[in-house]
């Protein structure tokens, strides 16, 4: 059983290899390797459902300085919505011959590397699996070599060299202090020694800094919008359904064994401010690929947020935002990329009336803005209510709520490329291209899967918490009551619901308005440069820093 752990990152680097050489089945190769991955957690399941952690260690070596694999709830859940979304991406790109042997080997490249991030039990192997995703991230992204995407690469290939030496730092300190590379290992012996926490500190201070650059959480996040806006629609799906949270469990891992649970207070605000901030940005686009990159940014922040604030509820509802977000922003992305490749359009000033030319689109879309929205019964309302319910008093409760208000106008204003309207709109938005068959069947797999995580809360919070159980702090049990649930659904969360609707129409109406779209235009012109960027990824790694020297 424990060898089916290595086999997670060896079948997608197999097939990625075949690619090479059977150029004609690069498509087939991809989905062996998939569906391979996909039987494999199945057959861990009913081991990890149980608590077990399983580790795989390459080679007879010590503890100590061997390559170590671990499986556990936590891994299992992000290393199957990293092989349901990839799987729905390959689906929408099977038929299409645009997507030749290359995208299929560094799409694979991508996948081994999200799973080996997600398995790795050994931080400088962490370090490794992040620079192979980074490079098969760039790759991607200006895979069609248009002028913006190549931009856009180069822009996150500097960030995130900055971001990565950074955690090499860390990694060089946590080394140095315990002499060991383990995770494990190292937390056994921070823990044995209370003289280490001045060099663990700043080891943790410079890998989250690192990793907050793939998380895109502010102020390390500058690099998202444009690369997610200008990648090809599948990789912008694979980009913001996955990739940006598979560095999410190694900010867990390494909070969990280094024993920094302390900072959550620090990341709940984090999470919220990047949240709010991210949505403000959201609404002031008009490129629809934009818009939807910030709200990346913004679902992000919810995560963060219910992750810091370190609760039975909100750790249950992070790890199942995370699992919602993946879904109902993998689908707006290739719903959106759709209309784009359909129309040749991206503004949505200049789209509308596609409701009823294209219609099947339409409705998975709709989906997956109710579920980003919040809106019953669709799997956001659950998830955003329960991390609201894991905050409790907390006043960055206020920015959460406020987020969600300022997501569904956003979405509204998004919508309006399917509503009727008066507009003069071009030839190729009057009479879209008619989308291939093939596409729409992971649309409806995304969207129905967006429904039944709203309809079945209780199955799926009982499942999240059964998995998650080994990798909570002490004192939590990660259980998430059938009487919190029954809650979801009484009038305050719902009078709740339909107050924040009538005030996004109001924010909707605003920003809509002849004043408000200037004011939103003039905004949206404003560019941040890379010194700008840079001096962002500084002030992080600054006010992470003092942090830790006031925790001491």
């Amino acid at each position: 059983m424990n060898n089916s752990i290595i086999l997670l990152v060896v079948a997608p680097l197999f097939a990625a290899g075949t690619t090479l050489f059977l150029r004609r089945h690069a498509r087939w190769a991809s989905l062996a390797a998939l569906l391979l991955c996909g039987g494999l957690l199945s057959l861990l399941f009913p081991v990890v459902v149980t608590g077990s952690r399983l580790y795989y260690g390459l080679g007879d070596w010590p503890a100590l300085i061997r390559i170590s694999l671990i499986m556990d709830g936590l891994a299992w859940i992000c290393g199957f919505t990293v092989v349901l979304i990839s799987f729905a991406v390959l689906l929408y790109i099977f038929g299409d011959s645009a997507y030749s042997s290359s995208f299929h080997f560094f799409f694979l490249m991508m996948v081994a590397s999200m799973l080996g991030l997600i398995l790795t039990e050994d931080i400088f192997n962490m370090f490794v699996f992040m620079e192979i995703l980074g490079f098969c991230s760039f790759v991607l992204i200006a895979y069609q070599k248009k002028p913006q995407a190549l931009v856009a690469s180069f822009n996150y290939m500097l960030l995130s060299s900055l971001g990565i030496a950074f955690f090499l730092v860390g990694v060089f300190l946590v080394y140095g202090t315990t002499g060991t590379l383990s995770l494990t290992e190292a937390g056994i012996r921070i823990a044995a020694f209370p003289e280490t926490a001045r060099p663990v500190n700043l080891a943790v201070v410079c890998l989250v800094a690192g990793i907050g650059v793939r998380l895109a959480i502010m102020p390390f996040h500058t690099w998202l919008p444009r690369a997610h806006a200008y990648a090809p629609h599948p990789v912008s799906a694979l980009l913001s359904g996955v990739m940006i949270k598979v560095s999410f469990v190694s900010l867990w891992r390494i909070l969990e064994l280094f024993g920094s649970w302390d900072r959550g207070p620090l990341f709940v605000w984090i999470g919220a401010v990047t949240a709010a901030a991210g949505v403000v940005l959201a609404l002031i686009q008009t490129d629809v690929k934009k818009l939807l990159a910030f709200h990346s940014v913004s679902q992000m922040g919810y995560i963060v947020a219910a992750f810091g604030a370190g609760t039975s509820v909100s750790l249950v509802a992070s790890c199942y935002h995370l699992v919602n977000h993946a879904l109902f922003k993998s689908l707006l992305f290739l719903c959106v990329g759709t209309v784009i490749a359909a129309t040749k359009e991206r503004d949505i000033r200049k789209l509308g009336r596609l409701g009823t030319r294209l219609p099947w689109v339409f409705l998975p879309f709709a989906a997956a803005a109710f579920s980003i929205a919040g809106l019953p019964p669709f799997n956001g309302y659950i998830s955003k209510q329960l991390i609201s319910a894991g905050l409790g008093g907390n006043p960055a409760y206020i920015l959460i709520w406020l987020t969600g208000l300022g997501t569904a106008a956003s979405f509204m204003k998004l919508s309006g490329i399917f509503r009727p309207t008066k507009k003069v709109l071009s030839d190729t938005v009057e009479r879209p291209a008619a989308p291939s068959p093939g596409v729409y069947p992971p649309l409806f797999l995304l969207g129905a899967l967006c429904l039944s995580l709203g309809i079945f809360p209780g199955f799926w919070t009982g499942l999240i918490s059964s998995l998650l159980a080994p990798s909570l702090p002490p004192g939590v049990d990660g259980l998430v009551t059938p009487e919190i649930l029954s809650a979801l659904y009484s009038l305050p969360p719902l009078g709740g619901t339909a107050l924040m609707l009538i005030l996004a129409s109001v924010v909707f109406l605003g920003i809509t308005s002849v004043r408000g779209s200037r004011a939103a235009g003039s905004a949206a012109r404003l560019r941040l440069g890379l010194r700008g960027s840079l001096l962002l990824f500084l002030a992080g790694f600054t006010a992470l820093s003092l942090h830790a020297i006031l925790l001491q």
